[in-house]
């Protein structure tokens, strides 16, 4: 199994387009980037700073999830890591798909009482559950989600009614444009190293315990 991820996480989803954890005593939160087109979850002034690209249909970015949530959500819970997760909509068959809806459901899940560990569980949820996109889903499905990460009754509430905060296509708009940066093109996952303006080799199985070490 371990071969067969490290393989899937090779390809990657496309699209053409122009250590341990410890407890702390304040845990992070998240808040919306400055440019609302990413959810920041720990701290701003962590050791260490990444960016995910993910698009909430790709296969590649559930094995990510899959293999590495874990150990992101340990670090977040640290303190010593912050991840901006820009989600991307372009697998929707449509402006009003199933990808758009998870982007709903992730800008509605930034709230003061969310912590970053908290996030993290609900992101590989919802990555680990894409298979919803193929039945009649509805924010109810996403709200449990959320209530089993942890997420507030408040959260869980919105997201069960699926009140929009953002635009999914402005966030795609803003993430695909950064990526067309970076990458030259469109595809995820992508895992940005924001201390050194690199992207991030994963198909390496010790690509983050390596930067934790390295911070």
């Amino acid at each position: 199994m371990a071969v067969a991820a490290s393989a899937v996480l090779a390809v990657g989803c496309s699209a053409a387009v122009e250590g341990t954890a410890q407890a702390v005593l304040n845990p992070p939160g998240v808040m919306m980037s400055d440019d609302g087109g990413g959810i920041v979850a720990g701290a701003r002034d962590a050791a260490v700073r990444i960016e995910i690209y993910a698009e909430p249909q790709c296969a590649h970015c559930a094995t990510l999830q899959f293999k590495f949530g874990d150990e992101l959500k340990g670090h977040l819970a640290s303190g010593r890591l912050a991840v901006t997760y820009r989600p991307l909509t372009f697998l929707d068959l449509g402006s009003r798909g199933y990808s758009a809806a998870v982007v709903d459901a992730l800008f509605l899940a930034v709230d003061p009482a969310t912590l970053a560990d908290q996030f993290q569980t609900f992101v590989a949820e919802l990555w680990a559950n894409q298979r919803l996109a193929y039945s009649r889903y509805t924010g109810e499905d996403f709200a449990r989600m959320a209530t089993a990460a942890g997420l507030s009754k408040t959260v869980s509430e919105a997201i069960s009614f699926g009140r929009a905060t953002v635009d999914p296509d402005e966030v795609t708009d803003v993430n695909a444009e950064l990526l067309l940066t970076i990458e030259g093109s469109v595809h995820t996952p992508v895992v940005y190293n924001l201390s050194d303006d690199s992207v991030i080799d994963i198909s390496d199985d010790d690509w983050l315990n390596d930067l934790m070490r390295q911070a």
